[in-house]
């Protein structure tokens, strides 16, 4: 007798810089940074507004507008 294997797939909401809403699997996450933005300097490279870069493993970044503390207790859910 075959079992029904349930699988269910948990993402998290994160709000990029220019307002859109950003779905992510927490499994791909690699890696957080917080922004100089965060820490108080200017930081030319990312949006204004951005708080935290989210590292996914296929190697794209994602600056967001939660703080890492945020998006870590997120993930952790």
């Amino acid at each position: 007798m075959l079992l029904p294997l349930l699988v269910t797939l948990q993402l998290v909401v994160l709000h990029q810089v220019d307002g859109y809403d950003i779905a992510l699997n927490p499994a791909h996450v690699v890696h957080l940074r917080e922004t100089a933005e965060e820490a108080g300097h200017a930081n030319r490279l990312l949006a204004r507004g951005a708080h935290c870069v989210v590292g996914l493993s296929n190697g794209k970044i994602i600056a967001v507008r939660e703080s890492c503390q945020e998006v870590r207790r997120l993930l952790e859910r």
